[in-house]
């Protein structure tokens, strides 16, 4: 969006594995992709802008769980800093 409130680019299948349902929580990534929180559909995903396509997901479509590899209507993103668990 600009800070006028204009989409600058947008993302919406309305069908197939790219489809969202109640998107929330984009953040830009240094690499110019987007990640979000698909809410219910049960993942997060990163988006690459200038493909229009998904490049990586956690969480299986349209499945809820709380074990590993599962979410549950997932509420928010937090990133690894990339020097998190290697020695300065």
């Amino acid at each position: 969006m600009t800070r006028q409130g204009q989409p600058v680019w947008r993302y919406a299948p309305r069908s197939g594995a790219g489809m969202l349902d109640h998107p929330s929580l984009a953040i830009s990534l240094g690499n110019g992709d987007i990640a979000l929180n698909d809410d219910f559909r049960n993942r997060v995903i990163v988006i690459d802008p200038t493909a229009n396509k998904i490049v990586w997901q956690y969480g299986v479509d349209d499945h809820r769980g709380r074990t590993d590899g599962l979410l549950f209507i997932p509420d928010g993103i937090d990133l690894k800093p990339p020097t998190w668990g290697h020695p300065s």
